[in-house]
């Protein structure tokens, strides 16, 4: 990974080479920091995806925002600070370890909860990484209804939105169930 030059995509090699670069600063600079990661580069370190991510989704845990700012600003990073997801606590909720050393400490939310984020903003590369992830965990039809039920206790927002976005998601994924879906899960307007 290089200095300076403007990155399009990240693999897990360069998500690793940056870690091991920024854990190499925070020991000169004689600092510990620790962050959250959620998103494409959260799937990637947890191997649930092989392709490449275009950015780094941080919620914040401890450390200090402009250090890993300043950091992948020198490797061309974009880090991109994720503030809401009403469906997922990103201070409670449970956490992988993706990246430890002296300084630096770097974990992901949970899959269950990645999952959870990706229903939420369902954005065009996110069917995909949902999709991974419910392969991954081998996620039946009745657990996602389950957490979809979870997710709307939670969600703040317009509920049909979220509905709708669940909806192509298991028309895509568990097509048969589709009518149990709509029946389990109405629009306002129905």
């Amino acid at each position: 990974m290089k200095k300076n030059k403007k990155i399009k995509e990240l693999t897990k090699k360069d998500l690793n080479d940056f870690f091991e670069r920024f854990e190499e600063e925070l020991g000169r600079k004689k600092t510990a920091a620790s962050y959250v990661i959620l998103g494409g580069a959260a799937l990637v370190l947890l191997d649930f995806i092989e392709r490449s991510t275009e950015d780094l989704d941080i919620a914040k845990e401890e450390g200090d925002r402009g250090l890993i700012s300043e950091a992948a600003e020198k490797y061309g990073i974009k880090i991109d600070w994720v503030t809401q997801c009403t469906t997922v606590d990103f201070v409670e909720c449970p956490k992988e370890i993706v990246f430890l050393k002296k300084q630096l400490k770097v974990s992901s939310i949970n899959p269950r909860d990645l999952l959870k984020s990706k229903i939420e903003r369902f954005e065009k590369q996110d069917p995909e990484d949902i999709n991974a992830i419910l392969d991954k965990l081998q996620m039946s039809y009745e657990e996602l209804k389950n957490i979809f039920a979870e997710m709307l206790q939670e969600f703040v927002g317009n509920q049909d939105r979220l509905k709708i976005k669940a909806r192509i998601l298991v028309e895509r994924k568990f097509s048969e169930h589709a009518p149990d879906f709509y029946r389990s899960f109405k629009l306002s307007y129905e």
